[in-house]
């Protein structure tokens, strides 16, 4: 493809040879797959494909054991999609979230929460994935409070959108918290 008009004339193509050269490489080829994730997100046409190229950044990151850099990008892209998290939560940040989460699980039994809906809406689907993601990353880097914070965070928007791939996680990450 021409460099001078790869983004403009073949967007889709350019946008997904990148996607997957920067998914095949983001375990091994950490500065050139950043590369990559540079020229997309300086070319994305919309959030859909800003949030593909932040993931694979934060999973770079994460890979280099840069974790903090790795949970800020994650958080970046989670303003994106409207979800406002504290920057550095503390116990109290925690202990309302649970309140939160807790109340809208009172009186549902077990069966309750495997027959919610799946959810259709791509966008909180992808803001679980960032929160999985910054779960994962804030806890290998022993920040247990902010691990904590999005753990219930992510089980709060399951039980508020909806069951998703994720959702699992969520169920499981809120059993360790009790």
């Amino acid at each position: 493809l021409d460099p001078a008009n790869r983004w403009t004339e073949h967007y889709e193509l350019c946008l997904e040879l990148h996607i997957k050269a920067a998914e095949v490489g983001r375990t091994y080829c950490f500065h050139e797959t950043l590369v990559l994730v540079k020229e997309i997100l300086a070319h994305e046409r919309c959030l859909k494909d800003k949030l593909q190229a932040l993931l694979i950044k934060a999973y770079v990151l994460g890979g280099q054991y840069k974790l903090l850099e790795a949970i800020d990008t994650c958080m970046s892209a989670l303003k994106e999609l409207g979800i406002r998290l504290p920057s550095n939560p503390k116990t109290f940040h925690v202990l309302f979230e649970y309140a939160q989460t807790k109340r809208i699980l009172k009186g549902r039994k077990a069966h309750d929460l495997l027959s919610l809906p799946r959810t259709s809406d791509e966008m909180q689907i992808e803001a679980i994935r960032f929160l999985n993601a910054a779960s994962i990353f804030a806890w290998h880097v022993n920040l247990e409070t902010v691990a904590s914070f999005v753990f219930l965070r992510m089980m709060r928007l399951t039980l508020k959108n909806g069951l998703c791939k994720f959702s699992p996680f969520a169920f499981a990450t809120f059993g360790m918290l009790l």
